[in-house]
């Protein structure tokens, strides 16, 4: 068996002339095991060998050997590390896909103090659908804000939102303020939702009790 470990060579140059049968190490020859494991060679040209096709740099040390000895029985335990096939012209490696979020843009947050959800179940999973769940406040509006003051809270509303790379949008809070942020997401191809929920009214110990139940969410269009 021949085993390289953790090895960072100048070029395939010595790996060939130490095992070849011209060299000091007789070629392990036919139905012998060649391991390579965490090796990086920085010269991808190996002259005698042949590395049409290959996957990795030292995959070529082997066919060389496998093409002089005229045969297929030879087992190739590990090969070497992303940059080497990089080097060889082997596609690189996808990158991870960049996540989506489903953002919470409200004064509701999906979860408490404590981390503990905030939201029922169904409103829970309908908003996952889009992507993991970021909350972002709704920023305070005061009562004589002025046309402009909406106009600037919005944008900067806008880009703290596009910065967190939404999936969807939910956005409730004031109206005014709503409107224009929602306006400006969906002018960027943003997906804006609205939760729509069913009011059911009754009466505890002489009280009168109002509670929303989340029915689903619903697009702007």
């Amino acid at each position: 068996m021949f085993y390289l470990e953790d090895a960072k060579l100048d070029s395939l140059a010595p790996l060939i002339e130490n095992c070849s049968c011209k060299g000091d190490v007789p070629y392990p020859g036919p139905g012998k095991c060649f391991g390579f494991y965490h090796c990086e060679i920085e010269d991808v040209s190996t002259p005698k060998a042949d590395v049409k096709d290959c996957r990795s740099q030292l995959e070529s040390v082997v066919r060389y050997f496998v093409n002089a000895s005229q045969t297929e029985d030879v087992l190739i335990l590990g090969l070497c590390t992303a940059p080497t096939l990089e080097a060889e012209g082997a596609p690189a490696a996808a990158a991870p896909e960049e996540v989506k979020y489903f953002i919470n843009f409200s004064n509701h947050p999906s979860k408490n103090e404590k981390g503990e959800p905030d939201w029922n179940e169904r409103q829970i999973k309908a908003a996952e659908k889009y992507g993991p769940i970021l909350d972002i406040s709704f920023p305070p509006v005061p009562g004589a804000a002025s046309d402009g003051t909406i106009k600037k809270i919005a944008r900067e509303s806008v880009a703290r939102i596009r910065e967190k790379n939404p999936a969807a949008v939910m956005c409730q809070g004031e109206f005014t303020l709503s409107y224009a942020v929602i306006k400006g997401l969906l002018e960027e191809g943003v997906t804006v939702l609205a939760a729509c929920a069913e009011r059911n009214t009754y009466e505890q110990d002489g009280k009168r009790i109002t509670e929303f139940e989340f029915v689903k969410f619903r697009k702007y269009r």
